[in-house]
């Protein structure tokens, strides 16, 4: 589908000095940073699923870098009663050729100098995609650091019955089905590359891995030879995959290249081990074992060697997820009242508890800019999916209805023109 994509002016030659030294020391401090938003002009006679600026305000919330300050129109006073240096604004409207045209632009509060924009013509379809990722090219701007709202995520999805995988945006929007087999189809990630994703299905009556080509539709089935195997994990900066085989009443770990579909044992412990999760340089892996009796979080080096328990605050701690940043883990441990999403500082152990009071939370993964955790929780009565900031504030929920669970965050962003070019579901 063509598309066109148009860059604006770039940097504003200059700033006002206060709100200069103000947005360092929000960065520096990783305090949210106050940004305006105007109302998306033009829509009035354009039916989207919901208005252009609640789209942008999300993605600023959720992004866990910003506070927006959202006012129908400029008003200059009541920005600077909430410290406000910059500001977004822009409007949308139709083509002959029933193609949208979307201005977006990031303008400086006090001089009202033109920071950057940015021009998208694209069909209806595509303008929450046109609007992730101008709030993408935003972070980038005053953070120094691209967003993640143009990312996806994938997660299992009860559908007529049956356990699905499905794909959709990073906030729950334009979700696909990616299996239909009428089986449990569960444990899905995604391979570096964003060509693929990796799941267990049952389909054959056992727990199996099968792979999901989004290129071409194929589903293949890995590793035949292994009788159960389960819970994958993809390698983030090589084609290895590190899971879960079961056999003789045990559950060790093993790592195969995806390319070859060569395996190998990783782990020949006595203790059960599941739920394993690379670290951001591809060098060791996370895992939960019952070595000492309850689940623990433990981790060692992709050949196996290495081996040391990491979690030490919980009697019953799982599903851990490494931070792309390399310092913390995310999981899942077992309180009185359910299950809670905890982190966990690797260098200087220090735990923290993110969800308390609020029914079971489990599966969390984190964005790939390490600055949000996606996670399923029964808080509402089904499971859902919900997003918090990576200090467990801003709480969303992003899936409704059926029930949903087992989010997989894509490890990388898609570009606006790969997403364009329906690549990916």
């Amino acid at each position: 589908m063509r598309w066109f994509l148009i860059l604006m002016f770039g940097v504003a030659l200059s700033y006002a000095a206060i709100d200069t030294v103000y947005l360092e020391i929000a960065v520096e401090g990783q305090r949210a940073i106050p940004l305006g938003l105007v109302h998306i002009e033009g829509t009035e006679n354009i039916i989207l699923h919901e208005a252009p600026h609640k789209t942008l305000e999300r993605d600023f919330f959720m992004s866990g870098r910003f506070a927006p300050v959202v006012l129908p129109q400029y008003n200059r006073m009541t920005f600077y009663q909430n410290r406000v240096a910059y500001f977004v604004s822009g409007k949308i409207t139709s083509t002959d050729d029933k193609q949208y045209e979307l201005e977006l632009k990031l303008i400086a509060v006090q001089s009202l100098t033109l920071v950057t924009g940015q021009s998208y013509k694209v069909p209806l379809e595509q303008v929450r995609q046109a609007l992730h990722d101008f709030a993408d090219m935003v972070s980038q701007q005053l953070t120094g650091y691209r967003g993640v709202a143009s990312s996806r995520l994938a997660w299992v999805s009860k559908i007529r019955g049956y356990k699905q995988i499905v794909v959709g945006d990073y906030d729950g929007y334009n979700a696909k089905q990616a299996t239909t087999h009428p089986s449990i189809n569960t444990m899905p990630t995604w391979d570096r590359n964003l060509n693929k994703i990796y799941f267990t299905s049952f389909r054959n009556d056992r727990p199996q891995i099968f792979s999901r080509d989004f290129n071409t539709g194929r589903v293949q089935l890995l590793f035949p030879h292994l009788d159960q195997t389960f819970s994958p994990a993809a390698s983030p900066t090589t084609d290895e995959l590190v899971f879960t085989v079961s056999k003789h009443g045990r559950s060790n770990l093993w790592i195969a290249d995806t390319e070859s579909l060569r395996t190998r044992q990783l782990s020949y412990q006595r203790a059960n081990e599941t739920s394993p999760a690379w670290a951001p340089n591809g060098y060791e892996v996370l895992f939960s074992a019952d070595r000492g009796g309850s689940p623990q979080i433990y981790a060692m080096d992709n050949n196996g060697g290495d081996m040391r328990r990491v979690t030490f605050v919980g009697h019953y701690n799982e599903s851990a997820s490494w931070s792309p940043l390399g310092g913390k883990i995310v999981y899942s441990s077992q309180d009185p009242g359910g299950f809670n999403i905890y982190t966990s500082d690797l260098a200087g152990g220090e735990v923290t508890q993110l969800t308390m009071n609020a029914g079971n939370n489990e599966h969390p993964v984190w964005s790939p800019d390490g600055m949000m955790i996606a996670f399923s929780s029964n808080r509402t009565g089904s499971y859902q999916i919900y997003v918090m900031r990576q200090d467990g504030s801003g709480v969303t929920r992003i899936t409704g209805g059926t029930e949903n669970t087992w989010p997989s965050w894509a490890p990388s962003v898609n570009t606006f023109h790969q997403e364009s070019q329906g690549n990916n579901p």
